[in-house]
């Protein structure tokens, strides 16, 4: 005599079989965007501010975010993307610490043009323009309408040294003070 729950067992094997190949193969492709500094000239931090990073690459983009060279500013649709981002600075002349740290800042200039701390989104890691260490930003962002954002980097400079946002004495590519990529993964 035959198991009464073997045909069962079959039939809902051979149901789930059809149902899994009768899906639609998924298409996703992750939209992303990647944006450099290259160490094209030597600029001087302003002091006691935020100092907004000059991103001199062409972006590297699969999504709709967009960058204007003109303002700096990188124009992301609303979703929800996975954020990297680094910044250094340099003080190579100075054997003073000068701690400071980088953050995606939304774009909202008040009348002066200033940055304030109300308009950070995300704060970096803390890192030392003596050392040229990298302030990192590793985080979820979350864009509810097209809001534009910049990187900047300020750090704690004393009075009588200089840091650098930039360094260069060769004009070089290969010299990256910033980068920032967004994942979007909804």
């Amino acid at each position: 005599m035959m198991n009464p729950v073997y045909p069962l067992t079959v039939f809902v094997f051979v149901a789930v079989i059809v149902v899994w190949f009768s899906l639609p193969t998924p298409t996703y492709s992750p939209e992303y965007f990647v944006l450099f500094e290259n160490a094209l000239e030597t600029v001087t931090m302003v002091k006691h501010q935020f100092n907004v990073r000059r991103f001199n690459s062409s972006p590297v983009s699969t999504s709709s975010i967009t960058f204007d060279h003109k303002t700096n500013t990188i124009s992301v649709p609303p979703g929800t993307y996975v954020c990297t981002a680094y910044s250094k600075v340099s003080a190579p002349e100075s054997n003073v610490h000068m701690p400071g740290y980088c953050a995606l800042i939304r774009h909202n200039p008040d009348s002066t043009g200033a940055i304030t701390k109300k308009d950070v989104v995300i704060y970096g890691s803390l890192a030392d323009a003596e050392y040229g260490q990298l302030s990192h930003i590793q985080s979820v962002l979350e864009v509810e309408q097209t809001q534009a954002f910049v990187l900047a980097h300020q750090c704690l400079i004393p009075e009588g040294q200089q840091a650098y946002l930039q360094m260069s004495g060769n004009e070089s590519i290969t010299h990256i003070f910033a980068s920032i990529r967004l994942v979007r993964i909804r």
